[in-house]
């Protein structure tokens, strides 16, 4: 049985984690604190700029973590009609897939979400417990976070054909049942016991894989804040998933993080408007 003087030290250290990770002081990779991402030689360009539609989507995950980071960009947002002349001058050449999001960093054009985000990471200035892991330790590190991301594209793929399904209002409602009794629950107790394995029990748990800010933890807190919306379940669904819940408050209530969420630079609307879920503008 763990007595009460050991629970007492694990309270105090997660008060100061906690205090810290808000301030900016620990936890978050970027210029300020030394980030979790590769070459330290590389860098962001002073240019760096991310183009999209006039909506969260798929750029929402890059613009927080470059916001949680503390990094300067420019945020292009294109109506419908900016992005069809784009499109019709770049298709297939600047714009790869001829689809946003895109980013520009210097001489680098990069697409699609998850490779600018990591193309991001690796940009950002290198962990120390990160370089300091073994060939091994990398790996499974790196195993982690590429498994982590993949089924986190999963859960935004569910989702995404369930925002913008078409049929009767009594269709869409009943497949919302089923989406948040049948389906969410196996995701969020799977990313619960991840969080509880990555030091849950000590005071920590703050991220998905080791003691600093990924791009996977970005991703997981967007989902999490795409569900908040009372058309999505809103935050009665993180109710029996304390490790969740904390790792969402924590990292809204960071300072850069806070800013950019109460600050006019976040659009309103969630998604396309053809969607029926999610916030809208």
């Amino acid at each position: 049985m763990v007595s009460t003087s050991v629970w007492a030290l694990g309270a105090a250290v997660l008060a100061v984690h906690v205090a810290l990770y808000m301030s900016g002081m620990c936890c978050f990779g970027g210029h300020a604190s030394g980030g979790s991402g590769g070459d330290a030689a590389l860098e962001l360009s002073s240019d760096l700029t991310l183009t999209y539609f006039q909506l969260r989507g798929r750029a929402e995950p890059i613009r927080l973590y470059l916001e949680a980071n503390g990094v300067p960009y420019n945020n292009r947002m294109l109506s419908k009609d900016e992005w069809l002349a784009e499109k019709a001058e770049h298709a297939y050449d600047k714009y790869t897939f001829a689809q946003l999001p895109h980013l520009q960093n210097g001489e680098h054009s990069v697409v699609q979400m998850m490779a600018i985000l990591a193309h991001i990471h690796r940009h950002l200035p290198v962990d120390p417990e990160v370089a300091a892991l073994s060939s091994n330790e990398r790996e499974a590190y790196t195993s982690k976070t590429e498994q982590y991301a993949l089924a986190l594209e999963d859960v935004r793929g569910a989702y995404g054909r369930l925002a913008y399904m078409q049929g009767t209002e009594e269709e869409k409602n009943a497949a919302l049942q089923e989406y948040l009794e049948s389906k969410m629950p196996k995701w969020l107790h799977a990313f619960e016991q991840i969080l509880l394995k990555n030091g849950g029990f000590f005071g920590k748990g703050f991220h998905l894989v080791g003691d600093s800010l990924h791009w996977v933890d970005v991703l997981l807190w967007d989902l999490l804040d795409t569900h908040m919306h009372e058309s999505v379940g809103g935050p009665q669904l993180l109710k029996e998933y304390p490790m969740l819940g904390r790792f969402y408050d924590t990292f809204r209530a960071h300072s850069r993080v806070a800013a950019y969420l109460e600050s006019s630079r976040r659009s309103a609307q969630a998604h396309g408007s053809s969607a029926w879920l999610g916030a809208r503008a």
